[in-house]
């Protein structure tokens, strides 16, 4: 899901704060440039969260890849 908006998978996920963070950095930096690489790091992160949520690993609302 954030492939199509980043943060929506974070939000999806249990981690409504840091997707929301990432939808915000990633949208005021999309004016000066960085805000694709803010939406890529978005999707990893989502795709790896998945992955430890489906482990039944433990994932704090920040934990990030």
């Amino acid at each position: 899901m954030s492939a199509l908006i980043p943060g929506l998978g974070q939000v999806l996920l249990g981690q409504p704060s840091k997707g929301i963070a990432l939808l915000v950095s990633t949208l005021l930096l999309l004016f000066v440039g960085p805000g694709l690489g803010i939406w890529i790091v978005a999707v990893v992160d989502a795709y790896k969260t998945g992955q430890r949520i489906q482990r039944g690993e433990d994932v704090g609302p920040w934990h990030f890849l």
